[in-house]
């Protein structure tokens, strides 16, 4: 893939990281019709230099996994100090947010106490409402003000740029999705502007994404058209959370985020790229979060985040933010993360980097470029394992199966998301995973 200068779209994170650092302005991301990002290279501008190669996050995970390296991490929960599940202590914060709010305070202390000036974090687009855009914040409202999910693709580019060249800008946090990190990382070994400029980052659990064929879907399902539509949340009203849509005339649809599980469970409408991700607990991120699906604090409906603390550097934010009384944290047992997301997804995902990406091979035709003739065997479970979620996944997005969608009934759909669930542990529990926590 860096050899011969070529950005495959399949593998592609569109995290934009690319964009932002070409100084011949010779690529652009465009948005293609399911709203993921794509790179174009204007081949008359490049100068050949490399850049893009080397921050790209598709092709550094690529490179990890198909010759050894000691980066990769032997553990499913990577790199930790402490692991807590824990709350904003601001009412006004938790009803806005996700899950426990953490995000939204450890930015609002770092703020208070002038350790950065600003964050990069995903907010809806204004002009548009199915789309997102990255962006620099500099006030604490606008902190507030852009919290919740957003379950739609993003690049970076824009404000990896302004934070390059604004030089009002001088010590910055960054959230976002594990392979943006990964490639944020990447970016500040060749970057000076960024190693100096990026105070901390805040990773979010993801272990896939959704193109904007889930939100075509979340709409029909509620009988709505996108014409109809000014604002929608993915996740609002407290814990766990209910879809809202704010319509043009004003009137509000909500609808319980439960209602879409199968959706997860099946992997529908996941770009290709997550089904290859091995790196879904973002490893590379100072803090890592996600919501804390702990059988405790589902059944008391306490709104809670999991927080796995990966650097000294992470540490002292949240430590900063405790002794501020702005988040109020539990430590737990690391092994507990685990069982939260759960352990064989996250094992299978760190261990089959290769037999999906020979699998991909059959489905898109710009992988059949990448060398597969690895040094590693990959056995019968894997490849089993590999074929399974693409199979689930293209099934799942087809057209067909999103139109019948919105007719199944409720216990139609959790049968259909379990049943995924159990065949796909079922299927990877014969690779027989030699990996601890």
């Amino acid at each position: 893939m860096i050899k011969n200068r070529k950005i495959i779209p399949t593998l592609c994170k569109g995290c934009g990281l690319c964009v932002a650092l070409c100084s011949q302005s010779a690529i652009s991301m465009r948005r293609d019709e399911i709203g993921l990002y794509v790179p174009q290279i204007d081949q008359a501008a490049c100068m050949d230099c490399g850049l893009c190669a080397k921050t790209c996050p598709a092709a550094s995970e690529y490179r990890k996994h198909i010759v050894a390296d000691s980066d990769i991490s032997q553990t499913l929960l990577g790199p930790f100090k402490k692991v807590f599940v824990g709350r904003a202590t601001d009412l006004d914060i938790l009803k806005n947010a996700t899950a426990g709010g953490i995000v939204t305070a450890l930015l609002t202390s770092a703020m208070n106490n002038k350790i950065i000036d600003s964050c990069l974090e995903v907010k809806a687009d204004e002009s548009d409402p199915f789309k997102s855009q990255a962006v620099i914040i500099t006030n604490i409202e606008d902190v507030r003000g852009v919290a919740g999910s957003r379950y739609l693709p993003v690049e970076l580019s824009p404000a990896i740029k302004k934070l390059c060249v604004d030089v009002t800008l001088k010590r910055t946090a960054i959230v976002g999705l594990p392979c943006q990190l990964a490639g944020v990382n990447l970016a500040k070994t060749l970057v000076t502007e960024l190693e100096q400029k990026i105070a901390f980052t805040i990773g979010l659990f993801c272990k896939q994404t959704k193109d904007l064929r889930f939100t075509d879907l979340i709409l029909r399902t509620m009988k709505l058209s996108k014409e109809q539509v000014r604002n929608i949340k993915y996740r609002s009203n407290g814990w766990p959370g209910d879809v809202t849509v704010v319509l043009k005339n004003g009137e509000v649809k909500t609808r319980p985020c439960g209602a879409f599980n199968a959706l997860w469970g099946t992997l529908s409408c996941s770009p290709a790229f997550c089904l290859t991700c091995t790196n879904p607990l973002a490893e590379t991120a100072d803090i890592a979060i996600g919501d804390a699906w702990l059988p405790r604090y589902i059944t008391s409906k306490k709104c809670s985040s999991l927080i796995v603390i990966r650097t000294q550097r992470g540490m002292d934010i949240v430590n900063r933010a405790v002794v501020d009384q702005v988040v109020e944290l539990e430590e737990i047992n690391p092994e507990e993360v685990l069982d939260i997301q759960p352990k064989f997804i996250i094992a299978a995902k760190k261990n089959n980097y290769q037999a999906r990406l020979k699998v991909l091979r059959f489905f898109y035709k710009d992988v059949h470029s990448l060398p597969t003739d690895y040094a590693t065997t990959i056995n019968r479970g894997s490849r089993l394992e590999a074929w399974w979620v693409y199979l689930v996944r293209v099934i799942s997005s087809s057209a067909l199966f999103r139109h019948v969608y919105r007719y199944f009934p409720k216990w139609l759909l959790q049968i259909m998301s379990g049943f995924c669930l159990r065949a796909w542990r079922t299927i990877y529990s014969r690779t027989k995973p030699n990996i601890d926590i």
